[in-house]
């Protein structure tokens, strides 16, 4: 019979299991046939810069994934940022042919990242030296607890670099995206724990009076 330490370890384990399977696209749009086509679609372009969107999650998310919208030129070579709302770099990937194939988006892994909740951060491509086609929106497609803000570029000519200029003229998102999932709050984490604890707790009790009635 396991003890009640390989249990307790046991259900954490599973826990974090639980959590660590689901994933969410910030970006949400139809496919139609299977292939990356868009309802109502803006295709636009730019040379050598950065294209992306600013955003600010309802609550505190986990990014595992920088992806780059299919439906474009060529997938191979994008570069993909996400910063801070201060210009910081937090994470970037490249996009190559291994990248992870979702609903007609390459997703590139990163080293995970939690962003708070309410903060304001950009997610943005870049293909430095070449013309950068992208597809974007007359209204926002973000989904779930993403709130698209704006849509954010840099100048041409700047390669792979923070983009400053933020602009709704047209109301559409340059389609970059990512994947996350929901963080728990720190309570709820300090009350998963406590409970799990105290089930431990009683499982050792039990097993004491039940090596005593063996005694």
């Amino acid at each position: 019979m396991k003890s009640w330490g390989e249990i307790l370890l046991a259900g954490l384990l599973f826990a974090q299991g639980v959590q660590a399977q689901g994933y969410v696209e910030a970006v949400n749009v139809r496919m139609i046939h299977g292939g990356p086509v868009y309802s109502q679609g803006i295709v636009g372009f730019m040379n050598d810069a950065t294209v992306g969107w600013t955003f600010s999650p309802s609550e505190n998310v986990l990014v595992s994934s920088l992806g780059w919208l299919g439906g474009t030129n060529s997938t191979s070579g994008v570069m993909l940022g996400l910063w801070a709302g201060d210009g910081t770099l937090l994470r970037s990937a490249t996009i190559d042919n291994d990248g992870q194939m979702i609903n007609g988006s390459a997703y590139e892994a990163i080293n995970p990242i939690i962003l708070p909740a309410n903060e304001v951060f950009v997610v943005a491509a870049s293909r430095p030296g070449q013309i950068l086609n992208f597809i974007g929106f007359p209204n926002s497609p973000t989904t779930n607890s993403i709130n698209y803000i704006n849509a954010a570029f840099s100048s041409v000519g700047s390669g792979f670099t923070f983009p400053t200029t933020t602009s709704n003229d047209q109301g559409f998102l340059p389609a970059t995206t990512f994947l996350f999932q929901a963080v728990p709050e720190p309570g709820e984490l300090v009350l998963g724990a406590l409970g799990m604890v105290l089930l431990g707790l009683r499982h050792l009790k039990n097993e004491i009076l039940r090596r005593q009635n063996l005694l």
